[in-house]
């Protein structure tokens, strides 16, 4: 579901306001996006940093605010395949972060990304 459109830029919204016009965020009740957002930790990531390594337990949910972050996983001859390439309001690390799986992908900033991770605890 795409995540509807603002002309607030994501990095300059409130954590509430950022979480309330994102999928799957948008059911929702306030209080919810509320207490989810008291939680939310925004970084700042140079291009290339591996925020989710394929197998390993996520540290928390992020959503990409500003930036570009691959999902890739490990190909023969030590190659990584990009299997998607995320954008503003994209989310990712939720199944490894929520159920407490290892990560199905690595994930990595392709330039210079504005994140908000939300803790696995």
């Amino acid at each position: 579901m795409q995540t509807p459109r603002t002309s607030i830029p994501l990095e300059r919204m409130s954590s509430e306001e950022m979480l309330a016009c994102i999928d799957p965020f948008l059911a929702s009740r306030p209080e919810e996006v509320d207490t989810l957002a008291r939680s939310v930790v925004r970084v700042r990531k140079g291009s290339g940093t591996v925020l989710l390594r394929e197998g390993q337990p996520a540290d928390g949910l992020y959503v990409v605010l500003r930036g570009r972050v691959n999902l890739t996983r490990a190909a023969e001859g030590g190659r990584d395949i990009i299997l998607a390439s995320l954008g503003p309001g994209d989310v990712f690390g939720e199944t490894a972060a929520l159920d407490g799986v290892g990560a199905s992908t690595t994930a990595i900033t392709a330039v210079a990304s504005d994140l908000a991770r939300i803790p696995a605890e």
